[in-house]
């Protein structure tokens, strides 16, 4: 077992995490359980390829699909929603809406680094910091969270039944994502990636 998986084992017994814990460096799994119930009336266990909502997590994908309208000339960066969608935009549904597995995330990170989604140069325009959330300690792009440290990205989604955080460091090319069926049950074991020696740390 790696080094830092007792500690995530630990706090799956204290906190009765249901999800996926995924770990992987260059696309290489080094670390990849399912925990607890996905349907608790059922009694059907999670696997590590269940799928799960990722809730604001969407909010990347979203930026992604402007930027590509914005390469083809469809759109320019300064193109304001409301002359696209209307002055009355549409409030049926929720945030979020897309179901991901681990796998998906990690092999997303993949080919977005690697300009298969968008181009490079708009890639790095997006993972630019734009902003600063100093109650956060993080730093905001174009539809990505970025950590302290240069080159770490960020998605992350939190609704009521969900809780979905991925963190991917463009240096180390080392991702971890956390995705669980509960409103809080990704934090304390991202908290715990983020600290623990054998992944880089997240500030």
């Amino acid at each position: 077992m790696l080094p830092w998986a007792e500690a995530v084992e630990a706090i799956v017994e204290r906190s009765g995490f249901a999800g996926v814990v995924w770990v992987d460096r260059g696309g290489e799994v080094e670390f990849a359980r399912a925990y607890g119930l996905a349907n608790r009336a059922h009694q059907i266990l999670n696997a590590v390829g269940t799928r799960f909502a990722i809730a604001s997590g969407t909010k990347g994908l979203t930026a992604l699909a402007v930027v590509s309208l914005i390469n083809d000339g469809v759109l320019r960066l300064s193109t304001a929603a409301r002359s696209v969608l209307g002055v009355d935009l549409p409030l049926i549904g929720g945030d979020g809406g897309i179901y991901s597995t681990a796998a998906d995330i990690s092999a997303f990170w993949q080919s977005l680094f690697a300009g298969k989604i968008v181009p490079a140069g708009w890639v790095a325009e997006m993972v630019r910091a734009r902003s600063e959330i100093p109650a956060e300690l993080m730093r905001y792009g174009l539809g990505f969270w970025l950590g302290r440290r240069d080159g770490t990205v960020i998605l992350e989604g939190y609704d009521a039944g969900v809780s979905f955080r991925s963190v991917h460091d463009q240096k180390s090319n080392v991702t971890r994502t956390v995705i669980s069926n509960s409103s809080d049950g990704a934090w304390p074991i991202t908290r715990r990636l983020d600290e623990l020696p054998g992944l880089l740390p997240l500030n």
